[in-house]
């Protein structure tokens, strides 16, 4: 006669775990006698009156809201939380959950089993026992099968959740039996182990199956319980890692009955265990701070990196809050950007200031990554710093010195750009003065040399000051080209025409050779010749007297070629790179030399540079001549240049013209050069005397100083264009301010022509002559 079994309600209620079902909102719907006995409540007092977060603790309410219920919605199950439930008498009695989200028909449910922590393993037997109870009364009353599947279903439930699987074997019939969620956790279907030999031994490997029969073996001759880690063969091909417990029933006389056994699947944490071990040497060693935390943001691991970083001693932090080493306001601020970033990219990474055990500040570059399982659970974060505090330092030091390197150098433009506004103010009459000279014929040579003399050597001041504005002009980004289509051998003709002074100063023999094939350049025609002026102008000073220069170009492939070679002093090895920068000048060249300020090899190389070329200097050493090699790219236009050689100026005399500067000299000296071309000049000092002189006279032409007194230049145009019907005044501005900018703020004062001191007074006449009377 069969044995009674009891009914799938006794099951549930008598259970070895909490059983509990509650709504998508965690209001319970029932629960079983186990966990109202534990807590010390009847059934009906929970059912429909109570939410699961009513039983936890403060701090478990808080875990409840903020990670538990997201987790569980977002991943529909969560494994072994353990949480603090609150008894009927207030005492807490802690507790480990298992939990799955259920849909049934069109309504979400919650599954629970709860296992008293301190009891974990006496229950864990007490489940396996009541998995056997109920597998044993699904095949012996199948009108009670309704009733039973319902049992079944929330016993499995803890299983699944904590991903075990049980069986049993009587050792008299030699019977097993193995539950289905054994056969889901080896990846098969329900029944198949059935149908095995062996069942799910034939799975565990070879090497271990010895042991867990030695260890089942102890445990029967002993009465004690057996536990046992083994491998087992996955279905998908993989080795798995199952840790094995259980126990045996035995009869009045000591035989085994039944052996359980329950098997949890622990690959994940020998995985771990695997990659923290090999990490272990890493993570130790590492100088990077990694900081592990938990999902409540305490600390639960921390390297020797982090200890050098922050002072503190790995046993006096853990357990603590990571935003300690944070204060109370950068904590927040870093809580709030590090949960957006990680929802939304996975990662965060940031500068974060931190404070170390003794009170000091730093800065870290910090990396923070989420830690999970390889389900994709959550349980923590990982976050690696990196202390970059003297880098910060250093990189605030270097920005320091940049500032004042740029305020220097901006000192420094400013520098040359008025001293060569002030240079060019005294050249002026001097040019003025030149031109009176040059416009009298006299019969004694000694005078005609003298001006010759007087003529070189203002051009050659001239030029320096030319260079030294230019060359600011480049350093700054300033100089902007106005390039064309020409022929090189014109630009080698004009240069070689302006050098010609200074070499026949020197009794120089210069030679010239033209390209076999005419070679056109894009480029600007003034600043071309300059180039080709300068070199041979530094070889014609840098050659004794009776010296051979020689100026030559040819084609190499897309590329001009222009080489200035001379028989002067050399320049040593060591030097051949550094004649190019400015205000270099080679040290026993100073008593041979010919002057200058070392700036025009910089210029040459800051022009090429602009053309999209270059310059190199070649010589075997001291007193062995030099070589200067400027290199070009070829136009790549079919077409030839266009001829924009001026028409010689129509000469116009009876000009009513008014010069307005406040450097007597240079406006005096000016009228007397117009006044011998045939002009009527009248002259005045300042900006309010200049504009009364134009109301009286009304000139056909205005020559103006900018920086006037009183009244400036610009204003003056202003009011002339406004004031005095300026629309046929000719208006030309002579000053020493010659930068783009300059230029373009007269234009837009009203001036028709902008000329920079000194300037030339036959380039002058030409701007007069153009206008009408």
């Amino acid at each position: 006669m069969d044995r009674p079994q009891p009914s799938a309600d006794a099951l549930f209620e008598h259970a070895a775990c909490g059983l509990l079902l509650t709504d998508r909102h965690g209001r319970m719907l029932r629960v079983n006698a186990t966990f109202c006995d534990w807590l010390g409540y009847d059934a009906a007092e929970l059912t429909d009156l109570k939410h699961l977060h009513d039983l936890l603790s403060a701090g478990g309410k808080v875990f409840y809201q903020t990670h538990w219920a997201p987790l569980l919605q977002l991943q529909g199950s969560v494994a072994e939380i353990k949480l603090n439930m609150v008894h009927r008498d207030g005492h807490m009695v802690p507790m480990l959950l298992n939990a799955t989200w259920r849909r049934h028909g069109d309504a979400d449910f919650i599954e629970i089993a709860v296992l008293i922590v301190e009891d974990r393993h006496k229950y864990e037997q007490e489940l396996l026992l009541a998995r056997r109870n109920a597998e044993a009364s699904v095949a012996a009353h199948q009108r009670a099968q309704q009733e039973l599947q319902e049992s079944r279903d929330v016993l499995s439930l803890a299983m699944r959740g904590a991903r075990m699987g049980a069986w049993s074997h009587e050792p008299k019939s030699g019977k097993f039996w193995w539950s289905r969620e054994l056969e889901a956790l080896a990846g098969y279907a329900e029944g198949r182990f059935a149908k095995m030999p062996g069942g799910f031994f034939e799975l565990i490997h070879p090497g271990d199956l010895i042991a867990l029969n030695e260890a089942v073996e102890r445990a029967l001759a002993s009465s004690d319980d057996y536990v046992v880690e083994f491998r087992f063969l996955h279905a998908s091909g993989d080795w798995c890692w199952m840790e094995g417990r259980g126990r045996a029933t035995y009869d009045r006389q000591g035989e085994p009955l039944t052996v359980y056994g329950l098997g949890i699947d622990i690959t994940e944490r020998k995985e771990a265990q695997t990659v923290l071990l090999r990490q272990a040497a890493i993570f130790e060693h590492l100088s990077d701070a990694i900081v592990i935390t938990d999902l409540r943001g305490n600390i639960t691991d921390f390297n020797v990196g982090g200890e050098r970083m922050l002072g503190y001693r790995r046993r006096e932090i853990l357990g603590k809050p990571v935003t300690m080493f944070h204060s109370q306001h950068e904590a927040l601020r870093i809580r709030r950007e590090a949960f957006a970033a990680l929802a939304a990219d996975g990662t965060w990474r940031g500068e974060l200031p931190f404070v170390r055990r003794d009170g000091s500040r730093g800065v870290c570059d910090t990396v923070v990554k989420p830690l999970a399982n390889a389900r994709g659970d959550i349980y923590g974060a990982v976050c690696v710093s990196r202390d970059i505090t003297e880098r910060r330092r250093a990189e605030q030091q270097l920005q320091r010195l940049n500032l004042e390197l740029s305020k220097a150098d901006r000192r420094k433009d400013e520098f040359l750009a008025t001293l060569a506004h002030e240079l060019r103010n005294p050249l002026a009459p001097m040019r003025n003065v030149l031109e009176i000279l040059r416009l009298k014929e006299f019969a004694d040579p000694q005078l005609n040399w003298s001006r010759d003399v007087f003529d070189r050597q203002l051009q050659h001041m001239t030029h320096l000051v030319d260079d030294l504005l230019e060359v600011s002009r480049i350093t700054q980004g300033k100089l902007e080209l106005r390039k064309q289509r020409l022929e090189l051998a014109r630009a080698m003709q004009s240069a070689m025409e302006a050098a010609r002074p200074t070499v026949q100063a020197s009794s120089h023999h210069l030679s010239v050779t033209l390209p076999r094939e005419a070679l056109y350049l894009d480029a600007d025609p003034t600043r071309l010749s300059q180039m080709i002026l300068n070199l041979l102008n530094n070889a014609a000073k840098y050659t004794p007297p009776g010296g051979r220069i020689s100026l030559a170009a040819e084609r190499e492939g897309d590329e001009a070629v222009i080489v200035v070679r001379d028989s002067g002093i050399g320049i040593p090895h060591e030097h051949l790179d550094s004649v190019f920068e400015m205000f270099s000048q080679l040290a026993p060249a100073l008593d041979r030399s010919q002057g200058g300020l070392g700036i025009g090899l910089a210029l040459v190389r800051g022009l090429a540079e602009l053309h999209g070329g270059t310059v190199a200097a070649f010589s075997d050493g001291a007193g062995a001549g030099s070589e200067f090699m400027i290199r070009l790219p070829l136009s790549r236009a079919a077409s030839a240049p266009a001829d924009h050689t001026l028409p010689e100026p129509t000469r116009v005399a009876g000009l009513r013209v008014v010069i307005v500067d406040d450097n007597a000299d240079a406006a005096d000296s000016l009228a007397m050069v117009l006044e011998l071309e045939g002009h009527e000049v009248r002259t005045a000092g300042d900006g309010l005397a200049g504009l009364a002189l134009i109301g009286e006279f009304a000139p056909h032409a205005v020559i103006l100083d900018i920086g006037l007194p009183r009244l400036n230049g610009y204003e003056v145009a202003r009011r002339v264009r406004r004031e005095y019907g300026g629309a046929s005044i000719l208006l030309i501005a002579v000053t020493g301010w010659g930068q783009q900018q300059d230029k373009q703020t007269a234009v837009e004062a009203g001036f028709d022509h902008h000329f920079t001191k000194p300037v030339d007074p036959r380039e002058l006449q030409q701007v007069l002559g153009r206008q009408r009377v």
